[in-house]
C-alpha cells in the first residue's frame, strides 16, 4: 500500500482545550471564594458523599458492569475524594487547567457509554446539594451561588470526560487505520472490521474501494464502486456537500476534518478525510472515515440545556436569566422600548416544607413554575427561576402599567390554586400558597440594579401582609 501523510485531529482535553471550554462556563473570582469557603463544610462529609455516590452509581443499567472488583471501587473512592478536594480548592490559576485534563482521565472509562456522564455528575451534585443547603440555611442567596459555582465545573468536567471518550474511540480507530494501511496481510479483514464508514478515493472522488460498512448501510456492491462519486452515493447529491472534508484535503493536501449532519448517512459524523501519495509524491486520492457522533452531540445539546434550565421545574436558570436580562435590556435601550421585571417569592415556603417535607414543597415549586409559565406570553416573555422559592419574569415591551396587570394575575392564579400534601391525614382539605411580588420598569440600569430593585419591591409586598404586589418608583 501506498504511505499516507496524515495527522490525527486535536480534541479538546490538552491544557488549551480545557481554557477554550472554560471561558464560556464564566467561572469568576467570587466562585472559586465560594468554592473555598464551603470546603471545610463539605470536607466533614466527603466519605459519606463517595458512599453514597457509589451505592447509587452502581445501580445503573449503565455502571453495573464496569464497576466490578473491589479494589477497582477503593481506587476510585480514593480518586473521588482528591477530585472533590480539587473542585473545591479553586484558584484559577494555570495548575487548575492542568487539574481538570487529569480529571478527565481518572474518569474515562472506555466500557461507559458518554451518557453516562451527565448521570454522574447529577448525582454527584445532588448529593452535596443538601449539604450546601444546610450550611447557609440563613442565607438561601449564597447557598444559590455555591450551587451554581459547582454547576459551572461539574458541567466542563462532563464535557472534558466526554472529550476523553472520543479521543479514546478516535486512538482506537487510529491504531485500527495504520494497521489496515500497513499490514497487507490482514488487510482485509481489518478494514471490514471497522464499524465506522471507511472509504478509498481517488483523485476525481470516485470511491475504489469501501469497507463493509459503508456497502450494508449505503446499498451498494463492488460493481457500483467507480460508477458514482462519493456524493452521490453518501448524500444523494449531485454536487458535494457544503463542508466537504475531501474537497479541503484534495485543495490544502493536507488532512481535513468536518462535522456532517446528513439524515440519509444516519445522523451527525466526524468525517476525516487524508490525501494519498504515490512514491513520487504526486497527489492520487483520499481515505475518508466517517464516525458516528450522534449520541455525543444528543449529550452534548443535553448538557448546554442542563446548564441553562432548572432541573426541578424546568423553566430557565439563574445563569440564563441574566443572560437573557442583559440581551433584552440593550434591545430596550438600543430602540427606547419599554421593559419590566417581576420578582415573586413564595410567602411562608419554608414553614410549608418544615410541615409537610421537601418533597411536597417541590410540588409546590413545580405547580407555581407551571402556573406562571402558563401565564406568561409564550416566545416573548421569559419566566425563570432564580434559586430556591424565588422566581422572576422578564416582560420585554411592557410597561410599568402593563407589568402591575401582569403581576395581579399571576399573584390571583397562585392564590387559587390547592396543594393536598400526601404527608397530611385529610386530604381533602387543600392547603394555599400565595406569592409576594414585585414589579419594576426598566430606567438605564445595569442588570444588578435592576433585579435589585425589583427585589426590593418584592421585599415591600411582604411588609405589606405578603399575598401582595409592589412596585418599586
Amino acid at each position: 500500500m501506498p504511505d499516507v501523510k496524515s495527522s490525527w485531529p486535536e480534541f479538546s482535553t490538552d491544557e488549551k482545550g480545557v481554557e477554550r471550554r472554560f471561558v464560556p462556563m464564566r467561572l469568576t473570582e467570587q466562585d472559586a471564594a465560594l468554592l473555598q469557603e464551603v470546603f471545610p463544610v463539605i470536607k466533614g462529609h466527603v466519605d459519606d458523599i463517595v458512599d453514597a455516590f457509589y451505592c447509587q452509581l452502581l445501580d445503573y443499567e449503565d455502571t453495573k458492569g464496569v464497576f466490578r472488583t473491589k479494589s477497582t471501587v477503593r481506587r476510585l473512592k480514593s480518586s473521588l475524594r482528591n477530585y472533590l478536594k480539587a473542585v473545591l480548592n479553586c484558584t484559577l490559576d494555570r495548575g487548575y487547567f492542568k487539574g481538570r485534563v487529569n480529571i478527565a482521565q481518572k474518569f474515562d472509562f472506555p466500557e461507559l457509554p458518554p451518557r453516562s456522564y451527565l448521570a454522574i455528575y447529577n448525582l454527584l451534585k445532588r448529593l452535596i446539594a443538601p449539604i450546601v443547603t444546610e450550611a447557609y440555611k440563613g442565607n438561601a442567596k449564597k447557598a444559590q451561588d455555591v450551587l451554581n459555582a459547582l454547576d459551572k465545573v461539574f458541567f466542563l468536567d462532563a464535557t472534558l470526560a466526554m472529550d476523553s471518550y472520543v479521543d479514546n474511540q478516535m486512538a482506537a480507530m487510529e491504531e485500527a487505520y495504520k494497521k489496515v494501511m500497513g499490514d497487507e496481510r490482514e488487510w482485509e479483514d481489518t478494514f471490514n472490521s471497522i464499524t465506522d464508514f471507511v472509504s478509498i478515493h481517488d483523485k476525481d472522488f470516485n470511491i475504489v474501494m469501501a469497507n463493509k460498512a459503508v456497502y450494508e448501510k449505503f446499498g451498494i456492491t463492488e460493481n457500483d464502486l467507480g460508477k458514482k462519486k462519493c456524493y452521490e452515493i453518501f448524500h444523494s447529491t449531485d454536487e458535494y456537500w457544503p463542508t466537504c472534508p475531501l474537497v479541503k484535503a484534495k485543495e490544502s493536501l493536507e488532512p481535513a476534518t468536518s462535522e456532517i449532519d446528513d439524515p440519509r448517512m444516519g445522523g451527525v459524523f466526524m468525517v476525516s478525510a487524508f490525501p494519498r501519495f504515490n512514491e513520487s509524491g504526486e497527489f492520487t486520492g483520499v481515505v475518508s472515515i466517517a464516525k458516528n457522533i450522534t449520541e455525543q452531540k444528543e449529550l452534548e445539546r443535553e448538557l448546554e440545556r442542563c446548564a441553562v434550565v432548572d432541573e426541578l421545574t424546568g423553566l430557565s436558570n439563574r445563569r440564563r436569566f441574566y443572560k437573557l436580562l442583559t440581551s433584552t435590556m440593550a434591545g430596550s435601550k438600543r430602540y427606547g422600548r419599554p421593559l419590566s421585571l417581576l420578582f415573586f417569592d413564595l410567602d411562608n415556603f419554608k414553614d410549608y416544607n418544615d410541615a409537610y417535607g421537601h418533597v411536597e414543597g417541590d410540588v409546590v415549586l413545580r405547580e407555581v413554575a407551571r402556573c406562571a409559565q402558563k401565564l406568561v406570553r409564550q416566545d416573548v416573555d421569559f419566566c425563570c427561576r432564580y434559586g430556591g422559592e424565588e422566581f422572576t419574569v422578564i416582560l420585554p415591551e411592557t410597561s410599568k402599567e402593563g407589568a402591575l396587570n401582569a403581576a395581579e394575575r399571576l399573584r390571583g392564579e397562585v392564590e387559587g390554586l390547592e396543594f393536598r400534601p400526601k404527608t397530611v391525614k385529610d386530604a381533602s382539605k387543600p392547603v394555599k400558597m400565595t406569592v409576594s411580588v414585585g414589579v419594576t420598569e426598566f430606567k438605564d440600569y445595569d442588570a444588578d440594579d435592576f433585579v435589585e430593585k425589583a427585589d426590593s419591591a418584592m421585599y415591600e409586598a411582604k411588609k405589606q401582609g405578603k399575598n401582595k404586589v409592589a412596585v418599586f418608583g
